[in-house]
């Protein structure tokens, strides 16, 4: 695990001659000030680090210097100043990483993009003109909340880490405009604030600095960042909070993201649960603004529109845990929130409603299964005309992530594909993205460790060229490929390890595990009847084997006859 900047949430104590050590408030508060962080970086960090300090104009010439001092090399020098400053305990730093640091790890399918563990948010988006992705991952450290951008210019096979900051911030979100990837952000007092980065390789925009766009004097709930990137000529930077005092604000700006004006929909009834998008229209104003959100009735709203409002809902009850959220998705005339409902005390299951044309009826449908565990978050895309794609965790000892895609007129979903490899956890909520035509990445923490993971919706098919590596794995079959009733497989192993062994659809669904753990060295056989995970028989089609190990991979096509 990588401990740059992670430090404990709680008080620490240990046991030293049999005598328990508790860190007083003093020093925890000192092993989180941004001296200390600079302090414990290697000397390879320290040469890798330009560091940038958030501050008041009374210490402005005060850190101003100690950011000289420090990008200058004088490393000793600058965190001797910051310690005896005590003004400069408190402020934010941001570390840009001069050569971005690579992160990404293969978990199983899933790629491990950052080491930071504790994860309690995370967000993403896609810069559609380089096809770079980026994330924002949101952890503790100590009294401080740090966020990082993460880079992958390979739509998610590997990332790198180009900047994290540390401050007392509680919120991040992020979303692309134009040439630059916008990261909205929370400071204490009710501060909303926003940097940006470079998106064609996502560093920082040291020019723009911050800017700061709430400070209404009251603490923010819930933010939200986006924009208009998917019109033909966007314009638009979005910036939507919920407020203390239950409002519902909206503060938007031009490509500069410099003068931000503050359009307040007609919502005093706003808690949780916040999420929103802009979809392009054929009609006068061409672009609607929608928004949802869990009243303080705990019942679902949305709301739309640009000039003028309008407020839709309640829809539905959801429940009071704070874990629970909305997700809002919109392409033309077709918006569609989805939200997990409460049918019982103790079952929560992901719900949604959809509205088809402009003042038309808001349906509704479930998105049950297989398994029948509560749901608690989701997150919903709509982008670009390729339909919609869902993916919803559920609670429990072995929570779950699913994804699931449909049409925008078609009402029929695909079914339910497991993306986590390990336990999902089920009060973070996920991300999703389209990050290719008909192909979506979905982040995801998961538990018990609390780190980052990402999956593709593709990685089954069109891998093929991993094939030839000389990896030792062999993967084949008993007889012909061909098949009509079930097919012996056999496969083997350099090492002991852990594996996976699946079958895929032409499409990329996933059909059937397989085999799922440790196995040891040597050869081994299964096999499949053709049959689905439920136990109904695959209909006749071309499917995928995939066999996953470590971090490589052996994919064979099989032909079921029926």
């Amino acid at each position: 695990m990588h401990y740059l900047i992670i430090l404990s949430l709680v008080l620490v104590s240990s046991l030293s001659g049999g005598q328990r050590v508790v860190v007083q408030d003093s020093e925890l508060k000192a092993n989180t000030s941004p001296a200390y962080i600079l302090e414990n970086l290697t000397l390879e960090e320290r040469n890798n680090a330009i560091i940038q300090l958030e501050y008041d104009e009374r210490v402005r010439n005060e850190a101003e210097s100690i950011e000289a001092l420090w990008n200058s090399g004088k490393y000793d020098e600058a965190i001797i100043l910051m310690k005896n400053s005590q003004q400069l305990q408190d402020v934010g730093i941001g570390i840009a990483w001069k050569t971005p640091i690579k992160t990404s790890v293969k978990w199983g399918d899933d790629v491990l993009i950052s080491s930071y563990d504790s994860v309690q948010v995370v967000d993403m988006d896609i810069d559609n003109a380089t096809g770079n992705l980026f994330a924002v991952i949101v952890f503790p450290s100590g009294t401080y909340t740090n966020w990082t951008v993460n880079i992958s210019s390979d739509t998610g096979r590997t990332w790198s880490q180009t900047y994290i900051w540390g401050s007392s911030a509680v919120l991040a979100d992020c979303a692309v405009l134009g040439n630059f990837l916008y990261v909205a952000y929370t400071t204490t007092g009710g501060v909303g604030r926003i940097r940006r980065f470079n998106t064609s390789d996502g560093s920082v925009d040291t020019g723009y600095g911050y800017h700061t766009v709430i400070d209404e004097g009251t603490d923010l709930r819930d933010i939200v960042l986006t924009s208009d990137a998917d019109h033909s000529t966007p314009h638009y930077l979005l910036y939507f909070a919920i407020m203390d005092n239950d409002s519902l604000r909206l503060y938007w700006s031009d490509t500069a993201a410099t003068t931000w004006t503050t359009f307040n929909p007609p919502v005093g009834n706003a808690s949780r649960g916040l999420d929103a998008c802009v979809t392009s229209i054929s009609t006068s104003p061409y672009r609607i603004m929608w928004a949802s959100f869990i009243g303080t009735d705990n019942k679902v709203y949305t709301v739309g529109g640009w000039s003028t409002w309008n407020v839709y809902g309640p829809h539905d009850t959801t429940g009071t845990s704070s874990s629970l959220v909305t997700s809002i998705g919109a392409y033309g005339d077709t918006v569609i929130v989805v939200f997990p409902q409460t049918l019982s005390s103790d079952s929560n299951y992901v719900k949604y409603r959809i509205r088809y044309t402009e003042g038309g009826t808001w349906f509704y449908g479930y998105l049950y299964g297989p398994s029948t565990s509560s749901s608690y978050v989701n997150d919903v895309t709509a982008r670009l005309g390729d339909g919609i794609s869902v993916v919803y965790q559920t609670s429990g000892s072995s929570a779950e992530a699913y994804y699931r895609h449909r049409s925008y007129a078609n009402p029929s979903w695909s079914s339910p594909i497991n993306v986590a490899d390990s336990i999902a956890r089920y009060n973070v909520k996920p991300s999703i993205e389209r990050v290719g035509s008909e192909i979506y990445g979905i982040l995801y923490v998961n538990y018990p460790e609390q780190v980052v993971l990402f999956d593709r919706s593709d990685w089954v098919v069109g891998i093929g060229e991993e094939e030839e590596e000389n990896t030792g794995l062999y993967l084949s079959t008993i007889g012909p490929g061909i098949f009509n009733g079930q097919v012996a497989l056999t496969y083997s192993l350099p090492i002991n390890q852990r594996i996976s062994l699946d079958i895929y659809d032409f499409s990329g669904r996933h059909i059937k595990t397989l085999v799922r753990g440790p196995k040891e060295a040597g050869k081994h056989s299964v096999v499949w009847r053709g049959d689905r995970e439920d136990g109904r028989a695959a209909p006749s089609g071309i499917y995928f084997c995939v066999l996953v190990a470590d971090r490589f991979r052996k994919v064979m096509k099989l032909v079921l006859v029926r």
